[in-house]
């Protein structure tokens, strides 16, 4: 109960400092005129036929408003920007606590072993589950709540179907959805209101992006794949130092390549929603031993994802940077091949003793990606995220017989797990 107690204070801490700053003075913005005047404001009101601001140095006092505000009209309007304050601590606090709280009710619910090596009970798995899945909430929440941050970057440009897009957000850092308006004898009468209209909404371009399509690659940062089968090699006597035409040479070596190639189409299921699949290759690694040993992996991933995208970018009004959050399953097809020889006086081994294992597994993808886009159809993604496969390639032990000198070699059992961290780029077309 106090750990639960303890947890609540925490997420109450962290709302109040995402609140500071948010008082009822209303949100800054930085307004731009076609006449080449620009200055820090807040907007009393928004509404189809302009905009009404206070420039910041004072009070606003409502049944005063015509001695000192200012009217914009559409045509008059050059650039706004919105500044956003960003929330990374309160998300990042709020995705730990949901991870974590995730992780404890499934380990809690899947009760305590009674059978195998090692017995865990319901609270120490709560715990195990629990952190991990803690973390990557909070790397989620974390990026979520930074996301809201990006500020608004609206050019009008003088035109009124761009002020018109812009106008939903201007509603939402408005002081007032209506104002007071004089009767006729100059005073203000407060049950006489001039409402701002409701009915103008988001326009939509002639051809919504509703499709994406993604073709890039990535460099593999991070896996345990390469470590697991030196591992093994280093336990079967494959490793060891030799001398080469350029000095001493260590086995085993890697000699795979870290790149790989990546693929994916997404639609649009709403405004902030995308719903796709993707293919990846994985890296090759290969890893070679004293004495012609090898063994290398070849792997391919096909998953269904789902992107989150905070603040959509609108390139009408020359918002271009876009920040998005894809989770999604894998199904994994993992291969491991190789072979097991030894020199001879012809430099060819006859009868190699083959290796080859594989598996197909589920996995699941988390990736960050950050998007800018060069017009409307085109922008370049750079992402940050992997694949975490839970299953491995089981390799049994192996056996060779030099037939030469008749002395033998064993390649221990081993497990190759294909998971990793990757960095990935992109070129993306919208459709």
């Amino acid at each position: 109960m106090r750990m639960t107690l303890s947890a609540w204070k925490i997420g109450a801490i962290l709302l109040f400092i995402s609140l500071i700053g948010s008082g009822a003075d209303g949100q800054d913005i930085i307004l731009s005129t076609t006449h080449s005047q620009s200055d820090t404001c807040k907007v009393i009101f928004a509404d189809s036929a302009g905009l009404t601001v206070r420039r910041n140095g004072g009070p606003y006092y409502p049944a005063k408003v015509d001695s000192y505000r200012e009217r914009f009209t559409p045509n008059e309007i050059n650039r706004i920007v919105i500044p956003r304050e960003s929330h990374f601590g309160s998300g990042l606090g709020y995705g730990f606590l949901a991870g974590a709280g995730t992780g404890a009710i499934i380990g809690l619910a899947s009760g305590d072993e009674k059978s195998g090596f090692f017995r865990f009970t319901a609270a120490a798995k709560a715990f195990l589950i629990g952190v991990p899945l803690g973390v990557v909430g909070a790397i989620v929440g974390g990026i979520i709540g930074a996301s809201q941050g990006l500020d608004d970057d609206l050019v009008i440009n003088g035109d009124v179907g761009r002020y018109l897009i812009a106008l939903p957000k201007l509603r939402e850092v408005a002081l007032y959805k209506s104002v007071k308006i004089p009767d006729d004898t100059g005073a203000y009468d407060a049950r006489r209101v001039e409402p701002i209209p409701l009915n103008v909404t988001r326009l939509q371009e002639p051809s919504a992006k509703k499709f994406h399509l993604s073709v890039g690659g990535g460099l593999r940062l991070a896996g345990p794949e390469a470590g697991n089968m030196k591992d093994a090699f280093n336990s079967s006597s494959f490793g060891g130092t030799v001398d080469g035409w350029f000095g001493p040479v260590t086995y085993p070596t890697d000699n795979g390549t870290p790149v790989f190639w990546d693929l994916s189409a997404e639609y649009n299921i709403s405004e902030n929603l995308r719903l796709g699949l993707s293919w990846s290759s994985n890296p090759i690694n290969e890893i070679s031993g004293r004495d012609r040993e090898t063994e290398n992996t070849h792997a391919q991933s096909y998953a269904i994802i789902c992107t989150y995208v905070p603040s959509p970018v609108d390139i009408s009004l020359a918002t271009r940077s876009e920040i998005s959050i894809t989770a999604g399953f894998s199904y994994n097809v993992m291969n491991v091949r190789g072979s097991i020889s030894t020199f001879s006086y012809t430099g060819v081994n006859q009868f190699p003793t083959v290796i080859s294992q594989s598996n197909n597994t589920l996995g699941f993808v988390l990736r960050v990606s950050y998007d800018y886009y060069l017009s409307k159809t085109f922008s370049l993604q750079l992402g940050l995220g992997g694949n975490m496969i839970p299953g491995s390639v089981n390799m049994p032990e192996t056996f060779y017989s030099n037939p030469y000198d008749n002395s033998t070699k064993i390649l221990e059992y081993h497990s190759i797990n294909f998971s990793g961290l990757d960095l990935t780029t992109a070129i993306r077309i919208h459709l």
